[in-house]
């Protein structure tokens, strides 16, 4: 197995041509669109959307909403394909190589950073067109769904990873957002499903299971980070507090939601 020694030495010959390569993105490399996209989202759900649908009706949003949530479904599977490929049959081994999972499955050829960083950007383009869940709630007058934890997780997700693609560019990140791409599969299905109609609830009764999987997402990617501790891996303390910090945090709000939602109606039930 190759040391940290000699992966220290690998990430600092290979690190200007990842700097190159981000630079070659123009603005989205830049932290202004983050700046500007988030200020837009949270003006338009907060103050522009809600006083802009309040003397109309609803929009009826059923066939677009369809084919984005077909999009969202063919974007995540893409991005467990782009890990699928650097991974190869290691993908589920990444306790292996905890502190270079990437690298260590590709042999630490030339091209391998670059390669994970034009994945990694693929993945948090996809953060930014999630915002549009939110938009449509507004549009279709479903407020209601707006909740701290929608907002929070998307305002968040949005922002770190930004910070993980652009700025530190660890490679742990590939595990972690195909985790999050596997769940979002499931997620998207499920939405698709529901918008054929009411006729269509008595085949959905997994839904409470998707909560208990992206609980369990949370759960996995929080091991995951502990073993980049407990390996002593060389990892930039930016982004370990960012996503510890993140993911934990998730995990508390969804695992609230879940009692909310779920434990007390089976107690009113």
């Amino acid at each position: 197995m190759t040391t940290m020694v000699n992966y220290t030495l690998y990430r600092q010959e290979h690190r200007p041509l990842e700097e190159e390569l981000v630079e070659s993105w123009g603005a989205i490399s830049q932290p202004g669109h983050v700046y500007c996209t988030l200020a837009a989202y949270l003006i338009f759900i907060l103050f522009v959307g809600p006083r802009m649908m309040a003397q109309r009706k609803p929009f009826d949003l059923k066939r677009p909403i369809m084919i984005y949530n077909i999009f969202q479904i063919v974007w995540n599977i893409y991005i467990i394909y782009l890990y699928y490929e650097l991974m190869g049959t290691k993908s589920l081994k990444v306790w292996e190589n905890v502190c270079y999972p990437i690298s260590a499955a590709q042999n630490f050829r030339p091209g391998t950073s670059t390669k994970l960083a034009e994945g990694m950007k693929v993945y948090y383009v996809n953060k930014l067109v999630d915002l549009m869940d939110t938009v449509f709630f507004i549009l279709r007058k479903k407020n209601s769904q707006i909740t701290f934890l929608h907002m929070f997780h998307h305002v968040t997700m949005v922002a770190s990873t930004y910070i993980s693609v652009m700025v530190v560019r660890e490679e742990i990140s590939a595990v972690i957002a195909t985790l999050n791409a596997v769940v979002h599969v499931i997620m998207y299905a499920y939405y698709f499903l529901a918008s054929f109609g009411p006729h269509m609830q008595k085949y959905l009764w997994w839904k409470k299971y998707l909560t208990t999987f992206q609980i369990g997402q949370f759960l996995v990617q929080l091991v995951v980070l502990s073993l980049l501790k407990i390996e002593k891996c060389e990892i930039d303390p930016k982004f370990f507090m960012i996503w510890a910090f993140n993911i934990a945090s998730f995990l508390a709000l969804f695992v609230n939601f879940y009692r909310e939602s779920y434990k007390k109606r089976a107690k009113i039930a």
